[in-house]
């Protein structure tokens, strides 16, 4: 992979949307990180119950490591389940987390701001984009008519936190990116680590937030 020289016009990001763009562009250009994630995905699938469609879970299993989180939704109305980009969701804290050491899914307030693709659809007289736009929750289509974001009531949330007051996640490779930058080999699984118990006890972890997110969808689908 082409080296990035790091000089004062390179910084390396802040913002988590190109904070996400730099950790997909490695996953899907560096051969080694890409083999990596696939190793902690394949560890965690054995952990998972799979109660809702294989792909479906395939993708949130990689949204979840190369992004930190991943959001699964309805909210369209469609009755199809989708994983949301992330760059395009707004967490906000609600008072219900005042003095909290925890935050868990009733202590935020989620919004979606629609993507051009949406904002397309629900626009258009494109007679496809009617035909899909039929299938939408109608108040939904009228929010993004009047340019308002969309309230997220029926999307679930995973993410790997650092700390379990925060909000959002973190991928696996942000304490790696300044020397991913650089060019160097990053190796986010140690040597022999894959098939010991630390590397179990790991995908066990992973999945366990993946199986709760799970769990809660099918819950509230039967």
């Amino acid at each position: 992979m082409k080296k990035i020289k790091l000089d004062e016009t390179i910084k390396i990001p802040k913002d988590r949307a190109t904070i996400n763009a730099w950790c997909r562009s490695f996953y899907a250009l560096n051969p080694s990180i890409n083999a990596q994630i696939e190793e902690y995905k394949t560890g965690t699938l054995k952990h998972i119950n799979e109660d809702i469609d294989l792909t479906l879970i395939d993708s949130m299993l990689t949204q979840l490591f190369v992004c930190g989180e991943v959001f699964v939704s309805d909210e369209m109305g469609s009755g199809e389940f989708a994983v949301l980009n992330p760059d395009y969701v707004m967490v906000n804290k609600s008072d219900a987390t005042l003095g909290k050491t925890s935050v868990n899914l009733s202590d935020r307030t989620m919004k979606l701001r629609p993507d051009e693709n949406i904002r397309r659809i629900c626009t258009s007289n494109d007679p496809s984009d009617i035909e899909t736009r039929e299938k939408f929750d109608k108040r939904i289509v009228q929010l993004i008519r009047m340019g308002k974001n969309i309230p997220l009531n029926r999307t679930y949330h995973a993410a790997i936190k650092m700390s379990p007051y925060e909000l959002r996640g973190t991928s696996i490779m942000v304490p790696h990116l300044e020397r991913l930058a650089k060019g160097e080999d990053v190796n986010m699984l140690p040597s022999g680590l894959i098939g010991t118990d630390v590397f179990r006890t790991r995908c066990r972890v992973y999945a366990a937030h993946i199986n709760a997110l799970i769990s809660k969808m099918v819950k509230d689908h039967d």
